[in-house]
């Protein structure tokens, strides 16, 4: 896959935001009260479910949700197995191509 422009990179993810909530679901906590703290990459607790923090960053187009993926990567076995989950591989590819959400300044 290849994402050149952060449009592609935001058309991607809403394109496959159903298939990317099982490797979230799967390896972040997101039906408790956390969210990840952008400066520490650490979860601390807030008053609203993780969900709510990833669905509105998704709709404010705001590229700290890579934190969100990175943690679910990060959480994740070491495993061929994890490829067969859905939306696995377009997370993978969505971290891979991450620059794309940082167009160099001139």
């Amino acid at each position: 896959m290849t994402i050149t422009t952060p449009e592609e990179w935001w058309q991607t993810l809403d394109s496959n935001w159903k298939s990317l909530l099982e490797p979230l679901s799967r390896f972040l906590p997101l039906n408790e009260n956390l969210y990840i703290d952008s400066d520490t990459c650490e979860m601390v607790g807030c008053d609203k479910p993780m969900i709510m923090t990833v669905e509105r960053l998704k709709e404010d187009r705001s590229p700290t949700i890579v934190h969100y993926l990175c943690e679910a990567w990060d959480a994740a076995p070491d495993s061929r197995a994890i490829h067969s989950i859905p939306g696995w591989n377009t997370l993978c590819d969505l971290l891979s191509e991450q620059w794309a959400l940082y167009p160099e300044e001139e």
